[in-house]
């Protein structure tokens, strides 16, 4: 089984589920390495620090952000554990709506959920309920560190769960700026008859 990235509860009303979350997907791309061409020795990557001209040990890294030019405020990893984040162990569900009110281009990424033993009888109520009124539920959750707006929906039957969908957000689409390149083209009726002789043809 792979291992659970993030764990928390779902949230509604007086109700907490204790949950688990996994990765719905995995890359599955040819990797290709970078070796030198005459003697094909693979060429590393070093975390170099240019002022000590040295390599930089990995458990030497820390995180930073720049406020000004080469000035850096460091963040440890209990300075984000401790943002106030109120959805940082808690997926929230905040509305129910349809699924046909969420366009798919707003999809981005997707997450399996798994409920602890604990949890088991009042998830398996809320799919049935989100199942019964058709609906999928809105929420926030905190993920490494990002609060994401996120859709919960149920897949199937009760065996299958529920699939967290991470939504894009603050991003502007570009279909309106790009244009579908659909213009107004009304077919002759020759043509008219050639496309339907072409769908029969595929359905066959």
């Amino acid at each position: 089984m792979p291992r659970a990235i993030w764990k928390g509860v779902i949230s509604f009303g007086m109700v907490s589920i204790p949950i688990r979350l996994f990765p719905a997907t995995e890359s599955k791309d040819i990797g290709f390495r970078q070796l030198r061409r005459d003697s094909h020795t693979r060429v590393r990557m070093l975390r170099w620090d240019p002022v000590e001209e040295q390599e930089v040990p990995y458990d030497e890294i820390v995180r930073g952000y720049e406020y000004a030019k080469d000035r850096y405020v460091v963040l440890e990893e209990d300075d984000f554990e401790k943002l106030p984040l109120p959805s940082k162990h808690t997926v929230e569900l905040t509305a129910f709506v349809e699924e046909s009110e969420i366009d798919p281009v707003h999809y981005e990424k997707s997450y399996y959920l798994a409920p602890e033993e604990v949890g088991l009888k009042p998830y398996s109520l809320l799919i049935r309920a989100m199942q019964a009124k058709g609906l999928i539920a809105i929420a926030k959750v905190a993920i490494r560190t990002k609060e994401r707006l996120c859709a919960l929906r149920a897949r199937g039957d009760q065996q299958k769960g529920q699939l967290l969908v991470a939504l894009h957000q603050g991003q502007h689409q570009r279909g309106d700026a790009v244009g579908s390149g659909i213009v107004d083209v009304r077919p002759g009726g020759q043509q008219h008859a050639h496309g339907r002789r072409v769908a029969r043809q595929d359905r066959v």
